[in-house]
């Protein structure tokens, strides 16, 4: 007699939240291959397991299974970098491992690059997503470059000139993400020097117009 976790054909069922979690992983996948408008619920399904019916049981339609995957995919990715900056140490080790927490995301995950950063036209909620996805990685990177007390705490452009600085770091990390899934054989510690070579300069420059004097 087939247990409340098995179906007729002795297989165990998976809970809802692991079907859903198998759905998600599909999707993803064919939305990075495909991009959002030539994804279809049916290939999704197919590659689930499942029937179309069931996928719409989990999720009401490809927008909002979409949308669950961007939501889910920028969580992880903060929680990541987050756990990786916030060790504490200098700006610049704490600069390396936030660079290096991206390469490593990305090259796990392959279809996160794509679904996070490359809109394609999509719905405009889906299309807002997206735009929330950029700001809040800029956040990121000016949290991360604005770590001392007082950092260019006298400049009226302090802001803007930070915001400028995040905004060319995320860009340059986004295609530097590409190019490290391009080459997996390449090693990550070289992939990195060669980014805070980049980097660091302006950064370091920031910080040292924001000493006191006296410093």
């Amino acid at each position: 007699m087939a247990t409340k976790a098995q179906g007729r054909s002795g297989r165990q069922r998976l809970s809802g939240e692991e079907r859903r979690e198998k759905i998600a992983e599909a999707a993803g996948e064919v939305f990075a291959e495909r991009g959002y408008h030539a994804a279809s619920i049916a290939e999704i399904a197919s590659r689930s397991g499942i029937s179309k019916a069931v996928l719409y049981d989990h999720f009401e339609s490809k927008q909002a299974l979409h949308q669950y995957l961007l939501d889910s995919q920028l969580s992880d990715l903060l929680a990541y970098a987050n756990a990786a900056v916030s060790g504490g140490g200098e700006p610049q080790e704490r600069i390396r491992r936030g660079i290096e927490s991206f390469i490593t995301f990305m090259r796990e995950r392959p279809s996160a690059r794509r679904l996070l950063f490359n809109g394609d036209g999509a719905a405009p909620e889906i299309a807002r997503t997206f735009q929330r996805v950029q700001h809040q990685a800029t956040e990121g990177l000016v949290a991360i470059i604005s770590l001392e007390p007082g950092f260019l705490a006298d400049d009226p452009e302090r802001p803007e000139r930070i915001e400028i600085l995040a905004q060319m770091v995320r860009g340059g990390l986004n295609e530097l993400a590409a190019w490290a899934l391009e080459h997996p054989d390449a090693e990550l510690e070289k992939i990195v020097d060669v980014a805070l070579m980049l980097y660091w300069p302006g950064v370091k420059s920031m910080l040292a117009e924001g000493r006191p004097a006296s410093q």
